[in-house]
């Protein structure tokens, strides 16, 4: 098995605060970033687009982290993923954008700022 910086850090983590034992008790744990930016800094360490991104004590124990706030997150035994069959999903072909025309390409652009705009609104 590969040992990647991600999965060094949660052992050492998972080691101090007694994870797995404070989960087989209460159900889930609360960290904060600061706890976890002791060991990596947390933005690299909670971020799991895929499954096969989590972390190996994550993946063998069944475990997902999720925030609850800004500087917080819960690690417990709920999904945070969903397994799509390939043939339940309606693929749609769509022009990748170095195949759209100009126009096509500043619609897309503007669309792409109305969705950074309002994430930015919604942080205010």
């Amino acid at each position: 098995m590969n040992r990647y910086k991600n999965d060094i850090a949660w052992e050492q983590i998972f080691e101090k605060h007694r994870i797995l034992d404070a989960i087989k008790s209460k159900g889930r744990v609360t960290i904060s970033s600061t706890d976890i930016n002791e060991f990596r800094e947390a933005r690299l360490m909670t971020k799991f687009d895929h499954r096969s991104q989590l972390p190996h004590l994550f993946s063998e124990n069944n475990l997902s982290i999720l925030p609850t706030s800004r500087g917080t997150y819960e690690i417990s035994t709920f999904e945070t993923f969903c397994t799509f069959k390939k043939e339940e999903i309606d693929i749609t072909d769509e022009k990748s954008y170095e195949d759209m025309d100009i126009e096509e390409q500043q619609q897309s652009d503007h669309e792409t700022e109305d969705d950074y705009t309002d994430t930015e609104r919604e942080d205010q």
